[in-house]
C-alpha cells in the first residue's frame, strides 16, 4: 500500500515538473481544470449478485502535459447499493468505498478523449480494506462545461469488484 502512494507520488511529481517545462504562447489551454460529478454504476461479473447498482460522486483535477496529454488526479466517494433480498437478510443497505486514482487523459478531437487511471480504493466497512483501482474508459467534453464519461472501474484484492460507470460532471474552466 505505501509502495504504490509513493509511485503514484513520484509519477505525480515527475509530470508535474515536466509541465513546468513547457512553454506555449496559448497558455490558457496549458492551466489545469477542476470538475466535479455524479457516478453511476453497474456492477459487473460475480459481485452482481449481490449488488443491484452503485451510486457516488468524485472531483477530478487535470493538468496538461502536452497539448493533447493531461495528467489526472481524482478521489470519490462509491456506495455499492445491496440487493433487497440480502437487506432483508439482515445486512447493511450499501458497502462503501472511497477510490483515489491518478492517471492520463489523451484528447482525440472534437471533445473526444480516452483516460485511464489507476489507485487505490478504501472499503470504509467493518475490516476496512484497500484494494488496487484501475479504471480505463473514454468521454466527452461539451464547450459548456458538461463532461460525460464511460469507465470500466475494477477494484482488485483477492478478486475484483467491478462495474461499468456513467460519470456525468461539470469541468469548470
Amino acid at each position: 500500500m505505501k509502495k504504490l502512494l509513493f509511485t503514484l507520488l513520484i509519477i505525480t511529481g515527475v509530470a508535474g515538473s515536466g509541465i513546468a517545462q513547457t512553454t506555449n504562447s496559448d497558455s490558457a489551454s496549458h492551466k489545469g481544470h477542476w470538475s466535479i460529478g455524479i457516478d453511476a454504476g453497474l456492477p459487473t461479473g460475480d459481485i452482481s449478485l449481490g449488488y443491484s447498482a452503485g451510486i457516488g460522486g468524485s472531483i477530478k483535477f487535470e493538468t496538461p502535459t502536452s497539448p493533447v496529454t493531461f495528467l489526472t488526479v481524482s478521489a470519490g466517494f462509491e456506495a455499492l447499493l445491496v440487493k433487497n433480498e440480502f437487506k432483508e437478510a439482515g445486512f447493511e443497505s450499501s458497502d462503501n468505498f472511497i477510490p483515489l486514482k491518478a492517471g492520463l487523459k489523451v484528447s482525440l478531437g472534437d471533445g473526444v478523449y480516452a483516460e485511464g487511471q489507476a489507485g487505490v480504493s478504501f472499503y470504509t466497512g467493518s475490516g476496512s480494506e484497500t484494494f488496487f483501482a484501475y479504471a480505463p474508459g473514454i468521454g466527452y467534453n461539451f464547450k459548456s462545461g458538461l463532461d460525460i464519461g464511460a469507465r470500466y472501474e475494477g477494484w482488485v484484492k483477492d478478486g475484483t469488484i467491478g462495474q461499468a460507470v456513467l460519470r456525468v460532471a461539470y469541468r469548470f474552466k
